[in-house]
C-alpha cells in the first residue's frame, strides 16, 4: 500500500537520475520502483542459464529439514502473506551475480533469510560452507 511520505525516492533509474516520486511504500521505495525492480528480475531469470521443474524443486526441497540460512526447522519458520509452504526458492549465486536458474543453485529459504537482504542468512548463503541438510 503507497504511503505519502515527506521525503522523495532517492533510488537511481537505469538512466542514472533519481526517482524523486513522494509516494512511498512501508519498506522504503516508492510503489514505481519497486515494480521495475521486480520486472528487472523476472527479466534476469528468463534470461539465466538453467532450468528445473516444479516436481523436481519439490523434490530438492524436502531433503532440507531446516532453512539453511538461519538454521529455524520448518515447524517454527513464519509463513507470510498466506504462502502453503514455509519456504522459498533461494538462489546460492543470485541470479544477478551470474547464477543460474538450475536445480542445483537452487535451496529452499525461509522468507525472511530470502528477502531480508544482508540480515539473518544472507552471509552464510554466500560464504562458501556447506549448506545445512
Amino acid at each position: 500500500m503507497p504511503l505519502s511520505s515527506s521525503t522523495p525516492c532517492r533510488r537511481t533509474l537505469p538512466d542514472g537520475s533519481v526517482c524523486g516520486s513522494m509516494e512511498r511504500r512501508p519498506r522504503g521505495n516508492c510503489a514505481a520502483c519497486h515494480r521495475r525492480a521486480g520486472k528487472a528480475y523476472n527479466l534476469r531469470k528468463a534470461a539465466a542459464p538453467g532450468s528445473h521443474t516444479e516436481a523436481e524443486w519439490l523434490v530438492h526441497a524436502a531433503t532440507f529439514s531446516h532453512c539453511p540460512g538461519c538454521g529455524r526447522s520448518w515447524d517454527v519458520v513464519e509463513r507470510p502473506n498466506g504462502q502453503k509452504r514455509p519456504y522459498t526458492k533461494g538462489h546460492i549465486v543470485a541470479l544477478i551475480d551470474g547464477g543460474s536458474n538450475g536445480i542445483e543453485n537452487l535451496r529452499p529459504e525461509c522468507a525472511r533469510c530470502n528477502y531480508g537482504g544482508p540480515g539473518v542468512g544472507f552471509r552464510s548463503k554466500t560464504s562458501g560452507r556447506p549448506s545445512m541438510r
